[in-house]
């Protein structure tokens, strides 16, 4: 194996981190190792979304049932998380560069322009640079019209595999349980999902709409897409006043929403759908 072999998948190993899990737990009387304090502050970086400023729920997704899975290329797509992380956090940033007319004759310079986020995504952008070249690096980023997702299937970093069923997926048995219960209660919204056709990459997307006063919701990126079959959801949804991020859970009805989609939810780009939806209601009393 190649030296630059070698720190890809060493590289790799400290970036693949999945962004949007939405509830990091922290052990403050533990010291953290090295490898620990470098995934963490990957994570820390990607979760600036303002949209997953808070924190208020758990969640669980995985395959209990599947069908035979799409072959995937030589090397499969490994590098699609991370060219997803990277486009989340700072494709603003680069393309302001890029439109300005930077230095960018190289990797580096341009990469060099992403010290303001740190070490580890100035790394992640020379990787994924360096892998595409730095002028179909460039092209990636004025291409993905800040859709992280459709920049990496353009370069198929990111696999492309649109279900051309009428229907491609549907939820089952979505509910939040207790039903109703006082604030400060912990609320389980469960689903199943059933695919019916082998999906490119997508994302799976939750948010709970009432009187609360934050932004309650997050997701998780599906890479390499949506494999035929059930999968069980499990979110839990803890209705507790969060006085440090200004959130107040009123009493009221709250609705659950969870959405699974093929390309970002909500994109209008090649390649993206919502391929199915579900809503559930819960009250939350004083």
């Amino acid at each position: 194996m190649k030296v630059s072999q070698i720190l890809l998948v060493a590289l790799m190993c400290v970036l693949y981190v999945a962004p949007f899990y939405v509830h990091a737990i922290h052990n403050r009387h533990a010291a953290p190792t090295t490898f620990q304090q470098l995934k963490q502050d990957i994570r820390d970086r990607i979760l600036k979304d303002e949209k997953l400023t808070d924190k208020m729920m758990n969640f669980s997704f995985k395959q209990i049932n599947g069908g035979v899975a799409v072959p995937k290329p030589k090397g499969g797509f490994s590098l699609c998380p991370m060219c997803i992380n990277l486009l989340d956090q700072t494709i603003n940033q680069l393309l302001n560069i890029i439109l300005q007319g930077g230095v960018i004759g190289s990797c580096g310079a341009l990469c060099s322009y992403l010290s303001n986020f740190g070490s580890l995504t100035v790394a992640a952008c020379n990787l994924i640079c360096d892998y595409l070249g730095v002028e179909e690096f460039i092209k990636l980023i004025q291409e993905a019209d800040l859709d992280a997702i459709y920049g990496c299937q353009l370069v198929a970093l990111c696999p492309v595999h649109d279900c051309k069923l009428p229907v491609c997926a549907q939820f089952f048995n979505t509910r939040v349980v207790p039903q109703s219960a006082p604030k400060g209660t912990t609320f389980t919204a469960v689903s199943q999902l059933r695919v019916y056709n082998q999906t490119g990459t997508g994302e799976l997307a939750f948010e709970v709409n009432g009187p609360v006063t934050g932004d309650i919701s997050g997701g998780e990126l599906v890479a390499e897409g949506f494999s035929a079959g059930v999968f069980q959801i499990q979110v839990q949804i803890q209705a507790q006043d969060d006085p440090n991020n200004q959130v107040v859970w009123n009493p009221g009805t709250y609705e659950f929403v969870v959405a699974a989609c093929e390309g970002e939810c909500g994109s209008k780009h090649p390649h993206s759908r919502i391929l199915a939806e579900a809503h559930a209601l819960f009250n939350v009393t004083a």
